[in-house]
């Protein structure tokens, strides 16, 4: 091989080393956004636990408490795309959902949805996601985030 060959082949190897780079970063932020919404999904569960012991608490006939409240907290755990004035915090699960592991819709859609769905009959928490590039990929999101 040539000099000349050699020389570009050099020269795309280093101009691809910033696009790795950038691919690494958004693979390390995904991995960030996951683990700060799972951890916030444990503050907030474990919180549930603990009012539901107390008691005064209006529990469910399974124990677990039935009234959730932003005021529990200084700032509400929430997951990093929960925008207060875009989403609602959180929902409880109807009388139809009572017996649901997960929320009928899992991906946030419209302003009235909520980023937390508690059913308090099963004591079962789940974040509602963003919708992402497809549904498989919306999916995978709810699952790593809530399972």
């Amino acid at each position: 091989m040539g000099w000349n060959a050699r020389l570009i082949v050099i020269a795309v190897g280093l101009a691809s080393v910033p696009m790795v780079e950038f691919a690494v970063d958004l693979v390390n932020e995904d991995e960030n956004v996951v683990a700060r919404s799972r951890q916030a999904r444990i503050r907030l569960l474990q919180e549930i636990r603990l009012r539901s012991a107390l008691d005064d608490a209006p529990v469910t006939e399974s124990g677990w408490t039935t009234k959730v409240s932003k005021n529990w907290f200084g700032s509400p755990p929430a997951p990093p795309w929960w925008v207060e004035h875009e989403f609602e915090w959180l929902e409880v699960a109807s009388d139809a959902e009572a017996l649901m592991q997960d929320p009928p819709n899992r991906m946030l859609r419209i302003s009235s949805d909520a980023v937390w769905w508690y059913n308090p009959t099963l004591g079962v928490l789940r974040a509602r996601v963003p919708r992402q590039r497809d549904d498989l990929s919306s999916y995978e999101l709810y699952a790593r985030v809530n399972h």
